[in-house]
């Protein structure tokens, strides 16, 4: 009530009821809602493309957790958010659906030219793949954008691989003393491994080109700081 009187409102007037409350916040947030909608203009998106990652997340109403879709339209340098929605499972078909419902709630279902996803294969998959179905419930082809990220992990894998012994999970045994005590590292002491003889001869007639390499790189734009 202090609040209300000192923002110069009529106490009388003035309803604190947690229903009132809650049914004005929704009203609220639809009308904010279409008004979003309505500042999208169809004719600027001469290419869509839809960005869609799965995470885990607290759920907003209790402890559990929850499956959320980040679905992201971009179209040059155009960027929208469409939508978070709450996913059953993590399959191909709830993903697909679900951004198949974004497209239809935002009328953009005509509009899309391309899909950008990470190479799991609840995405990729020939049958039962997310993208496979968002191009069928769309009845258009697709181009595919799979994530240039994924994509070097198993590049890097490989040369991992050649190094280091097989693995039987998804922890590295070597990195695991490390990472436990990290909260103990002195992060402000350290030495660059090129301090190294052994390191030093053997990149010393490669060095010049991975620095120019390197130097050249950071003058690019770097949308994603790759």
């Amino acid at each position: 009530m202090a609040i209300g009187e000192s923002l110069g409102h009529d106490l009388y007037r003035l309803s604190i009821s947690r229903s009132t409350i809650r049914r004005c916040r929704q009203k609220l947030r639809k009308e904010r809602a279409e008004n979003i909608k309505k500042l999208l203009n169809k004719t600027e998106i001469t290419a869509g493309v839809i960005h869609c990652d799965g995470k885990i997340l607290p759920a907003i109403t209790g402890k559990e957790k929850v499956e959320r879709l980040t679905i992201i339209l971009t179209s040059g340098d155009k960027e929208m958010l469409l939508g978070v929605p709450v996913l059953p499972d993590g399959t191909g078909k709830e993903q697909a659906d679900a951004v198949y419902q974004s497209l239809l709630e935002w009328d953009l279902e005509n509009e899309m030219k391309a899909l950008c996803f990470d190479t799991i294969a609840s995405n990729t998959g020939y049958i039962n793949g997310a993208c496979t179905l968002l191009e069928h419930n769309l009845n258009t082809n697709l181009m595919y954008l799979p994530c240039r990220h994924h994509i070097f992990e198993i590049i890097l894998k490989s040369v991992f691989d050649v190094k280091m012994p097989a693995l039987s999970g998804p922890n590295v045994p070597i990195f695991k003393p490390f990472q436990d005590s990290w909260k103990n590292i002195n992060k402000t002491n350290f030495k660059s491994e090129i301090d190294s003889a052994y390191i030093k001869n053997t990149l010393d007639d490669v060095s010049d080109d991975i620095l120019k390499f390197v130097k050249d790189t950071l003058k690019l734009q770097q949308p994603r700081e790759d």
